[in-house]
Parts: structure tokens; sequence; C-alpha cells
């Protein structure tokens, strides 16, 4: 696996250390810079960084001036300013020129890993979303459904209505039938195409670890949880998130999910902080959830 590569600037050497204690895990390749020349250098030389967190006041250059620098090279960096209370104007107009997000000092060490991770995920999708949109723009892409049939015309028609409205949709056929591939479809003829398209099988993953992929966590919620993560329902948020077999999902599960669905809101695992989302929820299931219902295995 790629590591993503972060680069820290601050002048101040006890900042950039207690950031790297906190960033230092298996994924990350970690570098850092005391002044802005040095950072210049390093992001010249290495033609970007994934992750550019930049104290925003230093003696030599302002981070104004690496975050221009930084997207000219990869508009995608992730770059996250770091600012003092007083100079908290020049935050907002860093977060209109890109930045993806600003900290004023002193800041909460997870709450910086929690942005940073939330941060490459919006990279990755972002970079994945380029790459569909070419595709579909190139033609590549062909429609889920080719056919003359009375029963393919009405799919095509409502793929059409579903694609103009934000309603949630649910999508139900045996496993090979082409659900997700027509999720995809309603994405990207949808006004939630400019955001991401997140998927996950519900089948896939362990019941015990599957809240927290959807959910998220907070540190010390359980044990191993030792940091905050960001699950894909909050990730997904713009965009549309799809859950393949949702019918297997618990009870427990299916009411947290109803309220999302309902309420647009959720909270992380072990968080006491109500969440929301603007994301489109698809969900598919390859049985149907009338008849799980009428069996009391499912939620009505």
């Amino acid at each position: 696996m790629e590591k993503s590569r972060i680069l820290i600037v601050d002048d101040e050497l006890p900042i950039i250390r207690s950031i790297m204690r906190n960033l230092e895990r298996d994924d990350y390749e970690l570098t850092s810079a005391l002044d802005g020349e040095s950072a210049l250098s390093l992001i010249r030389k290495h033609q970007g960084y994934d992750v550019v967190i930049c104290d925003l006041m230093m003696p030599d250059l302002d981070g104004i001036h690496i975050l221009e620098f930084c997207k000219g090279i990869d508009p995608n960096t992730v770059f996250i300013m770091i600012t003092a209370f007083s100079s908290m104007g020049s935050g907002i107009k860093a977060m209109s020129m890109g930045a993806f997000d600003f900290l004023i000092k002193p800041f909460d060490l997870d709450h910086l890993s929690m942005v940073v991770e939330k941060g490459l995920q919006t990279r990755r999708l972002k970079t994945e979303n380029i790459t569909l949109k070419a595709q579909l723009e190139r033609g590549s892409i062909p429609p889920p459904f080719i056919g003359e049939s009375s029963w393919v015309k009405k799919i095509i028609s409502d793929i059409k209505r579903l694609s103009d409205s934000d309603l949630n949709v649910l999508i139900e056929g045996e496993s090979g039938t082409g659900k997700e591939i027509l999720a995809r479809h309603i994405h990207y003829h949808s006004q939630k195409r400019y955001g991401p398209f997140v998927a996950i099988n519900c089948a896939s993953i362990p019941a015990e670890l599957l809240e927290s992929e959807l959910f998220g966590h907070e540190k010390g919620s359980f044990t191993g949880a030792i940091r905050r993560k960001i699950g894909l329902l909050e990730v997904a948020d713009t965009g549309t998130f799809f859950l393949d077999e949702v019918n297997n999902l618990g009870m427990a599960l299916q009411a947290k999910l109803l309220r999302a669905l309902q309420d647009k809101s959720f909270m992380r695992v072990g968080g006491a902080k109500e969440l929301y989302t603007r994301a489109r929820i698809i969900a598919a299931s390859n049985k149907s959830l009338k008849r799980l219902v009428e069996e009391r295995k499912f939620r009505e």
C-alpha cells in the first residue's frame, strides 16, 4: 500500500515534533520544514504532497504563499492552515483559496488527526471521481441497461426520474444483476455527481466492525480505538452513499440507519455530538425487504 506523504511546516520545532508524534503511523510518510523557503524547496523537489500542514505566520514566507504554490503544483493537495486567533481572518481567506481546513492555536492533536484522515479520504474520492467523469465525457461508461423491451425502457425511465431528484432509493434484485451499476448511473446523472460516490457491502464486514465503518468512532470508544475514525457516511457528505446487501444489517444498526434516512443525523460510536449528512442514500438488497419485514427480520 502506497504511503500518504505529509509535509509539516512551522517555525516552532516543539509544534512540529508534537504533530509528528500524533500522526506517526505505518501508512503516513512524514516530512517537516522549519521555514517557508525550505518548504517550497521540498514541495518543488517532490512535486507536491498529499497533505500539507502549515503555519500561517512565519519569518520568511507566510502560509498563503505556500498554499498558492502547492495548489499550482497539485490542486487536490489537502492544505491545512494553522493560525493564531488574531489572524483568523487570514485563515478564512485561506479556505476561500482552496485550503481544506484551518485550525486555531492551541489546537487538539486528535482533531488534527481526524482532519488529516478526512482530507485524505476526500482527496482519494476526488481522484476517483475525476477519472470517472472523464470516462463519462468520453462515453466510455456504457448505460447500465440497453434494450427495446417494455421493462428495460421502464428501468431507463425510472433511472432518469430518480436522477432528477435527491430522494433516497432502494434497489432490489438477485446478486449479479447490476445493482451497483444502477446506483452509480443514478449518482453520475444527478446533482450529487459533484460529490463522492462511496460504496460499502454490508455482508463483507463483520457485524462488530460494521457500525464503526458506517458511522465512525471516537478515540477510546472500544478496545483498539486508538484514534478517531471518520465513518463512510460522513465521507459521503454532498455525494451518494451506496449500501449493498443492506438486508444483512442487524436490528440495532437498522435503527441507526433509519435515523440517518429520516433526519440526516447520526453519531459516531462512543460519541456524544450529533452529526449531519447531506448524502443521498441508495440501498440495495438481494432479498425482498417487504417479506423480511413481514417475517420480523427487518424494521418497517
